[in-house]
């Protein structure tokens, strides 16, 4: 009798116990749902699709400016809206996705800059383990860093130097993680040169004719993506066009999406 007293407290303990530890995970389980419940309510999206043959810059801008304005009715913050154009030459068909975040104010909502310790815990934590981290530049609001690893080729014989272009924002966010990418860095007054020294040493030729690098453009509080653009005159217009508005002193960086 004593023994199975014994056994009956031993498993009512272990039940308790496994009771608290499955609420205990159901709670930190909602808890991240919640989380990013919060993180995809804070952003709003505008997805713009037209039929052009043979789209002109003043087509892009103005399907840019259409999206653009869709998300700030929504409510979205100008300085965080970022509109990627898409142009799908087979199909004619240019698209623009344009998200910002939702203008919070009094609600507790922390934008302050983090600090360069912080950056580079998120970095860490975020980014490719055993990675060394180097400050490339910033716009002031965006941190180009350089991520550099070692990995192991040839059943473990050799070692392979990699490298990885991170950008964060203030807050520490990563926004972009591009592999094996080359960088330019100079002052917007030489935007158009610094695009065209991209596109000529990076591009490549065959059967089908050129073939135009994939590129983000960055320079104060936005970045310009063109990857999916076909024409150097796409390219230079839409770069013009987002960052047209920097001083002609002000930093831009141009990064090189490796194939």
């Amino acid at each position: 009798m004593q023994t199975f007293l014994i056994l009956m407290a031993a498993a009512l303990l272990v039940s308790s116990i496994g009771f608290k530890k499955y609420v205990w995970f159901i709670s930190i389980g909602y808890g991240f749902a919640i989380a990013a419940i919060g993180a995809a309510l804070a952003m709003v999206r505008e997805s713009l699709e037209r039929s052009i043959v043979n789209p002109t810059a003043a087509d892009l801008q103005n399907l840019r400016t259409e999206a653009m304005e869709a998300v700030l009715k929504m409510g979205a913050e100008p300085d965080s809206v970022e509109v990627n154009i898409e142009v799908d030459a087979q199909k004619n068909l240019v698209r623009a996705v344009a998200q910002g975040s939702i203008a919070f104010s009094n609600q507790g909502i922390n934008n302050k800059p983090v600090s360069e310790t912080e950056r580079l815990k998120t970095l860490a934590a975020a980014g490719i383990p055993g990675c060394i981290y180097k400050l490339l530049g910033s716009t002031g609001f965006y941190y180009l860093y350089e991520g550099t690893n070692e990995r192991k080729v040839f059943f473990g014989l050799f070692r392979k130097q990699e490298r990885t272009i991170f950008v964060t924002d203030r807050q520490g966010s990563v926004r972009l993680q591009c592999p094996g990418a080359a960088l330019e860095k100079g002052k917007s007054q030489n935007l158009v040169a610094l695009l065209d020294s991209a596109l000529q040493e990076h591009t490549s030729y065959g059967d089908a004719g050129a073939l135009l690098p994939s590129l983000y453009v960055i320079g104060g509080h936005k970045i310009c993506d063109l990857t999916s653009l076909v024409s150097r005159e796409q390219i230079l217009d839409l770069a013009k066009s987002e960052l047209g508005d920097l001083k002609e002193d002000e930093q831009v960086f141009v990064i090189v999406v490796a194939d």
